[in-house]
């Protein structure tokens, strides 16, 4: 059953995002509520699934005989006997590993589709090509939200709420949650629900670091320091 349950597990974890882009986001979205991010709860499967294949196979015994006498329904069962299993230990090593390794091979493009970044301080080029003699296309600020498509090298391909695509150095991307205004207007509220007075208004375009979410709600703090609610239909990002 462990191995069943393990193998059911890694199929989820490493499939999911690929057939069905929601799922992924539903993953990526829960690892960031813990301690480690997206990348790290994949690592963490994948040493679980190493970790319960290691004990099924530590747990394998020849199994008690039976043997039935003839036209008797009497039988005896033979007591039993612990396995040499040192050989199928090995075994599962490797098969575990080659297994890992053909998982990780897909593993940064399944990752990078499901992945969400932000720019890390102000001024940073977002260019045509994966380098520094590409085109600009853009010049964003600290916060602005991205959608990574895809990477080549130190380099993400990224999409932003408008649908532009281009290309950021990595080094200049951060995993801090924010948002980005794509109404023209939109209010920002003391609480989660349109029945709570406005603290302030925001355009389309302003990027808002994410505080807190609350189903359809997500909490928001502006670089001016206004704190507040916004609905998450207004906005774009994580």
């Amino acid at each position: 059953m462990l191995l069943i349950f393990a193998f059911i597990l890694v199929g989820f974890v490493y499939m999911g995002p690929v057939l069905f882009s929601s799922l992924g986001a539903w993953e990526k979205d829960l690892a960031n509520r813990f301690i480690f991010d997206y990348q790290q709860a994949k690592a963490l499967v994948s040493i679980l699934w190493l970790l319960l294949a290691l004990l099924w196979y530590r747990k394998t015994r020849i199994r008690g005989k039976r043997i039935f006498f003839k036209n008797t329904k009497d039988h005896l069962r033979l007591p039993k006997i612990k396995k040499n299993n040192r050989g199928s230990i090995h075994v599962v090593i490797v098969v575990s590993l080659v297994f890992l390794v053909v998982l990780f091979a897909g593993y940064k493009q399944v990752c990078a589709r499901t992945m969400m970044v932000s720019i890390a301080r102000n001024n940073v080029n977002m260019r045509s090509g994966p380098g520094t003699h590409y085109k600009v296309l853009w010049e964003l600020d600290k916060g602005y939200p991205l959608h990574v498509l895809g990477s080549r090298g130190n380099w993400y391909q990224v999409r932003d709420f408008e649908g532009d695509a281009g290309w950021v150095f990595q080094s200049l991307t951060s995993r801090r949650s924010y948002v980005v205004v794509k109404k023209s207007i939109i209010n920002i509220r003391a609480r989660p629900g349109t029945q709570y007075r406005i603290v302030a208004k925001a355009h389309r375009g302003v990027v808002l670091q994410t505080i807190a979410s609350v189903k359809r709600w997500v909490k928001v703090r502006h670089k001016s320091g206004v704190t507040g609610w916004v609905a998450r239909r207004l906005v774009w990002g994580w």
